[in-house]
């Protein structure tokens, strides 16, 4: 169901704003939560699709956005301007976030025609930020001289999206402010847009820092659109540099993602009939760590192995000797113990999900871990426990 979109962003408002700089909160709770855009569900994993369609509808890789919004509060940004704002959706994101940890005071959008859900935002944003919307193309003289004789801290080019109109865009409002970032930069979808940054970011780096959000999801096989961000060297002369996120999520374990993720799901009547059972055996048994006693009863029978609250993957079988016999994709070539967890692991050799979390109870076992990407959850379990 969709989310009324005149409370959709309260959350914003009510969390921890130590948690706003966190990568992992805003890519797998936040951003999910507030919705994405329905306009390209192909561009977006598999297990946020749900959220497509929903609340504010932002048109933002999820990674991309949520590593680019961490790293923007570092700056004192005081007053933002959007060139191009589609349901506005990443607008109110920016402008809400950064009135909570920046002290954002005035927000402008421009657009051909603004959206009335962007309408009815403007009455609701907080009493502390001036939002004003420019109902006009960014190419017209009405925008040029609007901007003439304004600053901003912080500009999103994301309009036209024509090679001479990203041109345009960027020398209006080169002059006029502090950090310029484009949207598509990498976007198979929007040729000009990465034609104009790849032809002019190394003539640009001589005034700018340049800065790059082009990581995306594994499940992603295309690039897709992807933020470049300018800096003045005049204004910014050091800054820290985006975060890891690999370094990040690695401090997540599986029992922690598990939690996080269960209670978006709780009251969820679309959850297929396995991870009805997984949601009954969380419910009804205490998670724990895995034991190197516990990995017998998984070894040589069949399994079902699965992502949580996503769709069955495959069957096969944990051989002798780390073989892996049956349905299997190339993340899943052999397997190997640790001291404390069972890991899954590419043909290229890399650890690609480390089981350290099992559920048991009577007549069930279910092994769940982590995988690379840091917020999904796989799951083994012997197919004779599943009520087919």
């Amino acid at each position: 169901m969709n989310q009324p979109y005149s409370k959709s962003f309260l959350p914003i408002r009510w969390v921890d704003p130590n948690l706003l700089r966190d990568q992992i909160f805003l890519e797998s709770e936040l951003l999910p939560f507030l919705g994405f855009h329905e306009v390209l569900p192909y561009e977006f994993p598999f297990h946020l699709r749900q959220h497509c369609g929903d609340g504010l509808k932002i048109l933002q890789s999820p990674r991309q956005f949520a590593d680019f919004l961490a790293w923007i509060q570092q700056f004192s940004i005081k007053s933002y301007l959007e060139i191009g704002v589609a349901e506005g959706g990443a607008f109110k994101t920016i402008v809400e976030i950064l009135h909570r940890t920046s002290g954002l005071s005035r927000a402008i959008a421009v657009d051909i025609a603004i959206p009335d859900s962007l309408r009815q935002y403007s009455i609701l944003s907080p009493e502390s930020v001036t939002c004003q919307l420019l109902a006009c193309s960014s190419q017209s003289q009405v925008f040029k001289s609007f901007v003439k004789d304004q600053w901003f801290d912080l500009v999103m080019i994301d309009g036209d999206h024509s090679y001479p109109a990203v041109g345009d865009d960027f020398y209006a409002v080169k002059d006029h402010a502090g950090i310029i970032f484009f949207h598509d930069i990498c976007a198979t979808s929007c040729p000009d847009v990465v034609r104009w940054w790849n032809d002019n970011v190394e003539h640009l780096r001589r005034e700018f820092h340049v800065v790059e959000f082009l990581e995306h999801s594994e499940e992603i096989l295309e690039s897709c659109f992807g933020i470049g961000v300018l800096l003045r060297k005049d204004i910014f002369s050091t800054f820290h540099p985006p975060a890891s996120q690999k370094r990040v999520i690695s401090k997540r374990n599986t029992l922690d993602v598990i939690k996080r993720t269960v209670s978006r799901y709780l009251r969820s009547d679309d959850l297929s009939s396995h991870n009805k059972e997984i949601m009954d055996a969380l419910m009804t048994y205490s998670p724990r760590p895995l034991e190197l006693n516990d990995i017998q009863s998984f070894l040589n029978i069949p399994l079902d192995f699965g992502r949580f609250l996503g769709p069955d993957l495959s069957r096969f079988m944990l051989a002798d000797y780390g073989r892996i016999i049956g349905e299997r994709h190339g993340n899943e070539a052999f397997w190997r113990l640790q001291e404390d967890s069972l890991e899954i692991c590419g043909a290229d050799g890399r650890c690609t999900t480390v089981f350290d979390t099992v559920i048991k109870g009577q007549d069930l076992s279910w092994l769940f871990g982590k995988f690379e990407d840091g917020f999904t959850v796989h799951f083994l379990t012997p197919i004779h426990h599943r009520h087919e």
